[in-house]
């Protein structure tokens, strides 16, 4: 947990072709992305998007389960082939990747 109050997940991630590096998220930045990227990418049988759970206090065991399926779910997501267009940015954003100028500069 932050020093806000707020949790945040380290996400570990390891491209193929790179060097590893972490994310250090809020669950609700992972919903935007997942939004963004669109609803394919919430059912992958080997990587489903983990539920939210309203008004519950998640136990120790669930943060972690969590935290899994939050990893394996964006390790899948970067592993995409080809990769869609309309995700580079979000993606690049969301794992503070520099992109180039932005659109609107």
């Amino acid at each position: 947990m932050g020093s806000d109050g707020v949790l945040y997940y380290g996400i570990d991630l390891q491209p193929e072709d790179g060097i590893p590096w972490r994310v250090l998220r809020r669950y609700n930045d992972f919903c935007n992305l997942c939004d963004r990227l669109g609803p394919q990418t919430k059912s992958w049988p080997e990587a489903p998007f983990p539920g939210k759970s309203m008004f519950v206090q998640l136990s120790s065991k669930s943060l972690v389960d969590r935290r899994v399926g939050l990893q394996m779910w964006l390790q899948r997501v970067v592993q995409e082939r080809p990769v869609p267009f309309a995700w580079l940015r979000p993606v690049y954003e969301f794992c503070e990747i520099d992109c180039g100028p932005s659109s609107t500069e």
